[in-house]
């Protein structure tokens, strides 16, 4: 089993593939099997690594009581000898791979952000209703509905239905989290504030990309045009028919964008 001790905690990782690094970070309650068919494609060129942040999939969490997506990143980039390297995050791993960036700037060839949000952003008041309804069934242990308001508010789509094989696929992955983040108190999460003046850092080039199928009221299109305007070196690629998962929802489509924006 590939898992490699960073920071003192064991995380697994798969690597595939050779060339040029290119590292995916999974999104919330999902893990790097996200990534399989990024993984069988872009492992035709390029070394393809895909981690299970600390909490998710198989990095299962330990005595170790901080959670610091960003230095593990680091940490896994130090022990494979990566010096510089493509990175792309979803969701919550977006955000992740964003900062990483502003703090280490010189470490990324290319960003890509997926699904993702932006700071100074004026969001709707009702954006994060689907949290509080999320929070309420986590700390009720009824992780069952947990999974079903995460599920209505990113895989089943605003205008268009998810197919059942997608449904199938984030449960499956849902299933095998246990939700201790939101339930320890213990963990100490690292704080890695994201703002304006952090972009201006991130002078890479940068792929914003989101799916129009989102629920209107998480204004991931406006909020992904909006980043753009404040990276110093981004471009942005709106994916038809896709909601918040576009990687399994249009896998070719998602492909054919990453393709161009890593060989342009």
């Amino acid at each position: 089993m590939p898992f490699l001790t960073i920071n003192d905690k064991p995380l697994y990782y798969e690597t595939t593939g050779t060339g040029t690094p290119l590292l995916l970070i999974h999104a919330m309650l999902l893990n790097s099997q996200m990534w399989a068919d990024q993984v069988a494609e872009f492992s035709k060129s390029y070394q393809v690594i895909t981690l299970d942040l600390y909490g998710f999939g198989k990095s299962k969490l330990t005595d170790v009581r901080i959670v610091d997506h960003v230095a593990d990143i680091k940490g896994l980039l130090d022990a494979l000898g990566i010096e510089k390297v493509n990175l792309l995050g979803l969701s919550m791993g977006s955000m992740e791979v964003m900062k990483f960036a502003i703090q280490y700037p010189q470490r990324v060839e290319k960003l890509m952000v997926i699904s993702t949000g932006a700071a100074g952003f004026d969001y709707p008041d009702n954006a994060e209703d689907w949290w509080t309804e999320f929070i309420i069934a986590v700390k009720a242990d009824d992780f069952d509905q947990a999974k079903v308001i995460f599920a209505k508010a990113f895989v089943d789509g605003s205008h268009y239905p998810a197919s059942d094989a997608l449904k199938a696929r984030t449960r499956a992955m849902m299933d095998e989290y246990d939700f201790q983040h939101f339930l320890d108190d213990t963990l100490l999460w690292k704080e890695y504030p994201i703002d304006l003046a952090g972009y201006q850092k991130v002078t890479c080039p940068v792929l914003v990309m989101a799916g129009d199928n989102e629920h209107p009221y998480y204004m991931v299109v406006e909020s992904s045009q909006y980043l753009v305007k404040h990276l110093p070196n981004a471009t942005l690629s709106i994916i038809p028919n896709a909601g918040h998962f576009i990687n399994l929802q249009q896998p070719e489509a998602f492909n054919m964008a990453l393709w161009a924006f890593l060989k342009g």
